[in-house]
């Protein structure tokens, strides 16, 4: 059940963020890469995963997914296109 929810969010993110799914799961630091991965970080915590379980399914560090929640709120606020994005993804959850 865990891993279906996993691929929602990281399909729901692909098609709000329009990028593909492998660009999320993969190393790019793009600025449009790392900001549908945050989202979806954020919507997987969220949603009761903690960052352990997250750092797996991303294949990243603890450390990276605890920093990406802590920076996510800043990151949001200086970036509307995250914002819209993040709304857009929850969206298309919820019609799910």
């Amino acid at each position: 059940m865990l891993r279906d929810n996993f691929v929602a969010v990281i399909q729901a993110t692909a098609q709000a963020a329009d990028i593909p799914c492998d660009d999320i799961l993969s190393e790019s630091k793009s600025l449009e890469v790392v900001d549908a991965r945050s989202i979806a970080i954020k919507i997987l915590s969220d949603a009761g995963y903690c960052p352990a379980r997250i750092a797996r399914l991303f294949h990243k560090t603890q450390a990276s997914v605890r920093y990406t929640l802590a920076n996510f709120e800043d990151r949001k606020k200086s970036n509307k296109i995250l914002e819209n994005i993040l709304k857009e993804t929850r969206k298309i959850l919820e019609n799910k």
